[in-house]
């Protein structure tokens, strides 16, 4: 085998190990931003059926917020809630309204703004038990997301361009020795 052809086969497995590590790299780098943009922070607090509950929700949370209401102790009657979300400032972003509570509801809002606190305000004024309150939240800096976004799709594409090409050397050099080896049989 000459100096080129081992220098070529060298070159094949160095770009296939490199571009199995870069895309590898890649795709960890777009699931860990997938993580750090999905709604990982809680808060939580126990509604006294008919008091109003006011819950914080850590400074810097996300404009969509996920929620799930549990009563566990359940009501006389079914219960109508209102989750209310506000600044800061004190000032209303949006909220949710939940008809006819007795078990569990669960879904999302998208507010106008970032929250700070939620007002959970019972609509009944004789009505006991208690319901559990979870709010889901996301802290995202939206530099950060979109350095690991780009940084794990670079890493993948430039991952497969080297798995491509180091994959075609690879194979153009065994088609080479097949062609040599054919050819020092047939002069044999």
């Amino acid at each position: 085998m000459s100096d080129r052809k081992r220098t070529s086969y060298k070159r094949s497995k160095i770009l296939l190990i490199f571009g199995i590590i870069l895309t590898v790299a890649g795709i960890l780098l777009s699931y860990y931003a997938m993580y750090y943009s999905s709604p990982r922070f809680r808060a939580n607090g126990v509604l006294n059926l008919p008091k109003p509950l006011k819950i914080d929700i850590q400074e810097g949370a996300s404009e969509k917020i996920y929620y799930l209401v549990n009563c566990t102790e359940k009501p006389s009657k079914p219960v109508d809630l209102k989750l209310e979300f506000y600044t800061q400032e004190g000032k209303y972003i949006g909220g949710r309204f939940i008809n006819g509570l007795r078990t569990v509801d669960k879904g999302s809002v998208v507010l106008e703004d970032k929250p700070s606190y939620v007002l959970v305000e019972p609509d009944c004024m004789s009505c006991n038990g208690k319901v559990s309150v979870t709010i889901y939240y996301s802290i995202i800096d939206w530099g950060n997301l979109a350095i690991y976004s780009l940084t794990g799709t670079l890493f993948s594409i430039a991952g497969l361009i080297s798995l491509f090409i180091g994959l075609n050397i690879f194979l153009l050099h065994r088609r080479e020795q097949e062609i040599d080896s054919r050819k020092k049989s047939g002069k044999s």
